[in-house]
């Protein structure tokens, strides 16, 4: 349940004002809690014109009470001293900042029934040397109104670790870094609670630096963008092996540098209006189960001119069920496409290959692909698209084909023949027909289309070595496109029949 913290306009309007004059308290003892004033250097509980350093040989604080508050907290302050502190019970109310690990070892725990608010920035994980873990068991986490963004491995190493409860929007238009700098690690562990980033709030797992978010349970909402891999040199990696996830868009490898990866092995992911797997730069995804759907628009695989993208599908599903959904392996970009298992649905196109310039790439050895609307292979001029169908363990249906001079269609034939393509509607014929045989000795008619109709033929039919000639039928109306009279080079036995 989402959890809301109010304060008193007039206390901010104090805490604000005193924030000028801060001090440092030091935890001054190796285990003791918080409320206790002899448990700090100076004698006195933190207040708010405090900062807070919890470090030195080793110090754990624990909260126990509500109305813990300071300037600024910092767990593990230089290289080789450790701080941590948990917060079982009661509140924890930073005005600027709570720093967990900036040059050394810090830790900070919240259990369940908490509340905790941070100011400006939270950051686990800030020097080079550091290294820092925040562990959301329970309770809410939020920022309070204007703070800039939350960081998990800065310049470091950060580690956040979630098993329930709640972690709450970070600022307006504002970002949670996991992977912030070239030289920050950032890992994000999810096994339960939700992130409701429900209006504001952005996501970049591997920003410039090392990043990657890995939720095997628990819910995410972000109605902004989740980024896989960002700016330059930014490298991201997500994967959900069970729970919820959804976002505005999803893009993978935004800026030329950048990489991202994803594997999806369970659960569900959702996007808003677009998945993009290589948007300016290389993103690829891993798909072996679960669920994957685009409410409204585009899968793109290679989106941008430059781009990368590319898909492995070895089970689970790909639903675009919905009336503007399109699948476009090579948008301006690269994209490939190899599903060996599973199931793709596409309500409206599939076009392999769309924009001039892009490069398209489908490669079907099983599993099953329907298209609604209309399959195209190669759509513009000066495209450059391949669609190949490997031995018989595919199903493929589209109302429509399409195919342009730009286009490779190939076959690879077993010995039980090839998974056919069955086109409802009309199948506009161009470009060049591969025809492979794995094995010399077949020699028998097998379909590769059926049609309701057709429109044109293959510009060419080229066979593949050790395949020397092969004919082609083509129907006047409804029926099949057969391939028969396969000739080999001399040498090669052929079974006459």
């Amino acid at each position: 349940m989402r959890v809301k913290a109010c304060l008193l306009a007039g206390f901010v309007l104090v805490l604000a004002g005193n924030v000028c004059a801060q001090t440092t308290a030091y935890f001054n003892v190796t285990d003791g809690i918080w409320e206790a004033p002899g448990n700090w250097s100076p004698v006195a509980v933190p207040g708010i014109t405090n900062s807070v350093s919890v470090t030195f040989e080793g110090r754990t604080v624990h909260i126990t009470q509500p109305g813990a508050v300071c300037t600024n907290l910092v767990a593990g302050y230089s290289v080789g001293e450790t701080g941590a502190v948990c917060l079982a019970t009661g509140t924890l109310y930073a005005a600027t900042s709570q720093n967990i690990g900036r040059n050394g070892r810090g830790t900070l725990i919240q259990s369940a029934g908490t509340t905790n608010r941070y100011g400006t920035f939270l950051t686990v994980g800030e020097g080079t040397t550091c290294d820092g873990r925040y562990e959301l068991q329970g309770g809410y986490l939020g920022a309070i109104s204007g703070a800039t963004e939350m960081n998990v491995g800065y310049n470091g190493l950060g580690v956040f670790y979630q098993t329930g409860g709640t972690l709450d929007e970070v600022g307006i238009d504002k970002y949670l870094y996991v992977g912030r700098t070239a030289t920050g690690i950032g890992t994000y562990v999810m096994n339960g609670g939700e992130i409701l980033f429900t209006n504001r709030t952005y996501v970049s797992i591997g920003h410039n630096g090392n990043g990657s978010f890995i939720q095997s349970n628990g819910v995410v909402n972000v109605a902004k963008t989740f980024n896989v891999g960002k700016q330059t040199g930014g490298l991201g990696t997500y994967r959900l092996v069970n729970g919820r996830i959804g976002a505005y868009q999803f893009t993978m490898g935004e800026q030329p540098t950048a990489f991202g990866k994803a594997y999806i092995e369970g659960g569900t992911l959702s996007a808003g209006i677009a998945f993009d797997v290589g948007y300016n730069g290389t993103g690829s995804v891993w798909q072996s189960g679960g669920v994957v759907t685009v409410t409204n628009q585009y899968i793109y695989i290679g989106r941008a001119a430059g781009s990368k993208g590319s898909y492995v599908m070895t089970g689970g599903d790909i639903a675009l069920t919905n009336a503007a959904n399109y699948l476009f392996v090579g948008e301006y970009g690269n994209g490939s496409f190899l599903q060996s298992n599973g199931t793709v649905h596409v309500k409206n196109y599939l076009a392999v290959s769309r924009q001039t310039g892009s490069t398209g790439f489908y490669r079907m050895v099983g599993g099953s692909l329907a298209v609604d609307t209309q399959l195209e292979v190669s759509e513009q001029v000066g495209t450059s698209a391949r669609f190949e169908v490997v031995g018989t363990n595919s199903v493929i249906a589209a109302k429509a084909f399409s195919m342009t001079t730009n286009g490779v269609l190939r076959f690879e034939i077993a010995t039980n023949g090839v998974s056919k393509i069955a086109v409802q509607n009309n199948a506009a014929l161009a470009g060049k027909l591969e025809v492979v045989v794995q094995q010399k000795l077949f020699n028998q008619p097998v379909t590769i289309m059926s049609v309701g109709s057709k429109s044109g033929t293959f510009n060419s039919v080229v066979p593949v070595y050790p395949l020397r000639a092969v004919d082609i039928a083509y129907p006047s109306g409804a029926g099949n496109v057969v391939l028969s009279n396969f000739r080999y080079y001399t040498g090669t036995l052929i079974s006459v029949h």
